[in-house]
């Protein structure tokens, strides 16, 4: 969430992914207050840099 918020976005909430020894497999989920605010924020963050990693942001089908 420290990234959003960094870009004046307000998440919701948001979930990591873990193995099954707790290393983090580097993805993740989180919710925006809206479908606005999410494509805003997928358009802002796609293809930045975070923590040396290229992020790959969109919005999740919300029909499955």
């Amino acid at each position: 969430m420290e990234l959003f918020k960094e870009n004046k976005f307000n998440p919701v909430r948001a979930r990591l992914l873990y193995d099954s020894e707790g290393n983090s497999k580097g993805t993740g989920f989180v919710e925006m207050g809206s479908a606005a605010a999410a494509e805003e924020a997928a358009g802002a963050l796609n293809g930045e840099y975070f923590q040396s990693r290229k992020i790959i942001a969109n919005v999740a089908n919300q029909n499955n």
